[in-house]
């Protein structure tokens, strides 16, 4: 019997091991590709080309430091969201949203929620907290028209 007690303890600590190395190697990727699109951000600069890439993206300057904050979380958290929605890239791409949904993620400050959202499994609640979740509901709708025709 102490053995069954054991046995369940070392697969417990190998989870919480196994999750808590899955969390750090994300961290470490996350940090990795904003350092990048720093170095990225800096170079345009240098270059004198920041500011009409900005301009070009719809994106002020002063959005610069949100944007990497969030990246490269904001584009994980926006894919897990449309796939718990049944809704596809290609949707919204064909949408014509695709960069207005995909900057306002990049720049939401309900990142917390959306993540806690995103990790519970639930399928309803996102409009309590996502600035998207009109736009994702919209074209669910468009979809589910255009399926029953």
């Amino acid at each position: 019997m102490a053995d069954v007690g054991q046995s369940e303890n070392r697969r417990n600590v190998r989870g919480i091991v196994g999750t808590s190395f899955r969390h750090l190697t994300t961290w470490w990727s996350d940090m990795r590709e904003r350092r990048r699109l720093g170095s990225e951000f800096a170079t345009l600069e240098r270059q004198g080309q920041l500011d009409s890439v900005l301009q070009d993206a719809g994106v002020s300057r002063s959005s610069v430091q949100a944007i990497l904050h969030a990246h490269p979380g904001a584009r994980r958290r926006l894919s897990g969201m449309m796939q718990r929605l049944g809704l596809s890239r290609r949707a919204l791409h064909d949408s014509g949203a695709q960069h207005e949904v995909e900057l306002t993620c990049t720049l939401c400050e309900a990142t917390g929620k959306c993540q806690h959202w995103l990790d519970s499994g639930a399928t309803t609640g996102n409009e309590k907290f996502c600035p998207n979740a009109e736009t994702l509901e919209r074209l669910r709708t468009a979809i589910a028209k255009q399926a029953k025709r």
